[in-house]
């Protein structure tokens, strides 16, 4: 008998798990990933510059025109003018339609992105990108199928800062046991959960179909038989991501 009037009082006192109006994604190691690497020779080759100083100096100058807020097409005359080279004219404009090309989905999750709209889900992103890369992202669509798109660039904020997780709550007009946050950091998930949204550390789409199912959303049979469920044993040989 008292066991029975335990159960019952906790049946009172623990509400349901609230239904999922929106899943918010990481872009980098969750939705897709980012080869700015990959352009090297792109640039050694157009601006005739070594290879491997290309390599060897571009990444830390073009981090150093995002802290400083430099203008890009200054960044790139300065920095072919350094190697005694002109920048010719259009050629930033190449560039970006060129690194469009080192920008990886996983097509994967784009099918279950689609499997949330279906449901009525909302998908937000909430991604810390550098602008250079978040115009190149853009460029080739990749935000079309999230809404809001809330970016570190433009926000001054970078994830685990609880204040961009506030901004996300507010332009979702959603309390946060209504919200899940989709991130391949820690340090991110476990930021969310401090303001009481919801946080799956991502792995798989077949991981993450799982852990969505267990909240209550629906995957058509078909999908979910062609993604099974990861073992966790696996997650250890993963390759880390920024995001």
């Amino acid at each position: 008998m008292r066991k029975f009037i335990l159960f019952f009082l906790l049946t009172i006192v623990v509400p349901l798990s609230a239904e999922v109006k929106a899943v918010v994604f990481d872009f980098g190691g969750v939705v897709g990933s980012f080869f700015l690497e990959k352009s090297c020779p792109y640039i050694s080759q157009s601006l005739a510059i070594p290879l491997r100083i290309v390599k060897k100096s571009l990444l830390p100058r073009l981090n150093k025109m995002v802290e400083e807020g430099q203008d890009e097409e200054l960044f790139w005359q300065s920095y072919a003018a350094r190697y005694g080279k002109k920048l010719p004219e259009g050629w930033v404009e190449r560039w970006y339609s060129y690194n469009r090309q080192n920008v990886l989905l996983n097509k994967d999750m784009q099918e279950l992105i689609g499997q949330l709209h279906e449901q009525g889900c909302l998908t937000p992103m909430l991604s810390n990108v550098r602008p250079y890369r978040a115009r190149i992202l853009r460029h080739k669509g990749i935000y079309d199928s999230f809404s809001p798109v809330l970016l570190s660039c433009e926000l001054g904020l970078r994830k685990p800062d609880l204040r961009i997780y506030k901004i996300l709550l507010q332009m979702l007009d959603l309390p946060p046991d209504e919200v899940v946050f989709v991130d391949d950091k820690r340090q991110n998930i476990n930021a969310a959960r401090k303001l009481g949204i919801d946080g799956i550390r991502f792995w798989s789409a077949g991981q993450l179909q799982n852990q969505l199912e267990q909240r209550g959303m629906v995957f058509t049979s078909e999908w979910s038989s062609r993604h099974p469920l990861r073992d966790e044993k696996d997650f250890s040989s993963l390759p880390s991501y920024s995001g």
